[in-house]
């Protein structure tokens, strides 16, 4: 399926003015129309509603680096990152994700390690990270190449995923856009203002592992303890009521 595309150079303007993106000489832009078509119809990739625009690199189509946005919040950046703890936990969310991805007809999946750990620029607020996945049926590995730039109500997302052999053109792909990539005066991470955004209630950990896969599992099992005693005492009362009621007479 095909059908003509806009490309863009240089400046633009990604979300109607959130953010502008200085693109990398050589590299091109498609707006979101143009970006979903690309991903979603061409890509096969399921809809991504979030996605902004995509940028493409300079020769081929094959791949390119997804942009898109979270209304999540202020992320707080104060938190370290400790790589060992996220890769165990990354390994762990990758593996429950499996069944889901089997009821879409989508390849299993394993991560085998970090193409780059986790990196913070605490001055420009971004983060970047790249992860290796062994994906069923593919005889070479993959790269899912992220990055993440903080602002004062959300984040904006960067995702690029090629086979391992593409590592070094993703990494100076995603770099170069990261680098280019600013929010609009008013949505920078600066301008927090708490009387006008909310908090995330998280920290960057959060951005590289899914809050519901950092749920410690006692939480999930008390949680499911406390709705089966809840039930149970609900029909134990109803019981009691049913048999310690006198009966209902009835005339004919």
């Amino acid at each position: 399926m095909t059908r003509p595309l806009s490309f863009l150079t240089g400046r633009v303007v990604v979300g109607g003015g959130l953010a502008r993106l200085d693109l990398p000489e050589g590299f091109r832009y498609l707006e979101q129309a143009d970006a979903r078509f690309m991903v979603e119809n061409v890509w096969r990739n399921p809809p991504r509603p979030s996605t902004l625009g995509l940028v493409l690199p300079p020769n081929g189509n094959e791949w390119g680096v997804i942009v898109s946005y979270q209304a999540c919040g202020h992320v707080d950046d104060d938190a370290g990152l400790d790589a060992d703890v996220l890769l165990a936990e990354l390994r762990d969310e990758v593996l429950a994700a499996n069944p889901v991805r089997k009821r879409m007809a989508q390849p299993e999946a394993r991560m085998t390690g970090w193409a780059d750990p986790p990196a913070y620029d605490a001055v420009g607020k971004k983060l970047r990270w790249g992860k290796v996945l062994a994906v069923e049926g593919l005889a070479h590995e993959t790269v899912n190449y992220e990055a993440r730039m903080l602002g004062a109500a959300g984040i904006l997302s960067l995702q690029a995923v090629a086979d391992l052999h593409n590592l070094d053109a993703l990494r100076l792909a995603v770099q170069g856009v990261l680098d280019g990539l600013q929010f609009a005066p008013g949505m920078r991470y600066g301008d927090f203002d708490p009387s006008q955004h909310r908090a995330a209630g998280y920290g960057l950990d959060a951005l590289i592992v899914s809050v519901s896969a950092r749920v410690p599992l006692w939480r999930v099992l008390l949680k499911l303890a406390i709705a089966v005693a809840i039930v149970l005492a609900a029909l134990w009362l109803d019981a009691r009521r049913r048999t310690s009621s006198p009966p209902v007479s009835s005339t004919s």
